[in-house]
């Protein structure tokens, strides 16, 4: 399932297995080492099964390692405010990712959403860099280089889902009480505690191409916080 990798640690001076292997390339996922050291290409699923387990190691060596099951929770919810904005509602909400730690996010549903039966899309809109304002950049035009995509996707008829991330802005979780060496750490937790609290039915119950669109979420969130 999610999170995400090799390319940004390589740059950290992170080693992976024997210290006398050259570093593998930071843009290129699709190479690995072989027994002996040497750097071949990802050809088959078989190859690439050699190369994530570098990649995870790498990543909880300067994350920290990836908490169990006893980060797991119930999400929670609960609206703090919500207005009407036009053709949807904006709801700022709270969910519990773990025990003891709650993260705010905005919800837009567009108002047909509200009045009808039927199924609609929903996007997991994740916010840039931004210290000040952080997550709401995405459902407000707050300033010109970040575009409020949320808002835009909103008016469009999708469901969004805004998320705060770590140490930005007003979200500002105790990372060291909490357990986290990273902020990066406690991102991944803040979105495995949201997919997970979402899938209804449970996971075993999940049909194979559900599965499969829900693993391919996750690593596409993976590789982007490598890669960054």
């Amino acid at each position: 399932m999610l999170i995400l990798i090799s390319l940004w640690l390589s740059a950290c001076g992170i080693g992976f297995g024997q210290s006398n292997f050259e570093r593998l390339p930071r843009t290129n996922l699709l190479v690995y080492h072989t027994a002996d050291g040497a750097i071949a290409g990802v050809k088959s699923k078989r190859d690439w099964e050699k190369r994530r387990p570098e990649i995870l190691k790498a990543c909880q060596q300067v994350m920290g390692p990836l908490p169990g099951k006893e980060k797991r929770c119930a999400l929670d919810v609960q609206v703090e405010s919500e207005k009407y904005q036009g053709r949807y509602l904006e709801r700022l909400i709270t969910y519990a990712s773990e025990p003891h730690s709650r993260v705010p996010a905005y919800l837009l549903i567009p108002k047909e959403a509200l009045r009808s039966k039927r199924k609609f899309p929903a996007i997991l809109a994740l916010h840039p860099t931004e210290m000040q304002h952080g997550h709401r950049v995405v459902v407000e035009q707050m300033q010109q280089n970040y575009r409020a995509y949320g808002r835009d996707l909103a008016e469009r008829g999708y469901v969004v889902l805004a998320p705060a991330y770590p140490v930005m802005a007003n979200y500002q979780p105790d990372l060291k009480g909490l357990g986290y060496q990273r902020g990066t750490m406690k991102a991944m937790m803040d979105m495995i505690g949201l997919v997970g609290g979402l899938v209804r039915p449970p996971l075993a119950d999940l049909r194979q191409e559900d599965l499969q669109t829900l693993n391919g979420m996750m690593e596409r969130w993976q590789k982007w916080i490598m890669i960054i």
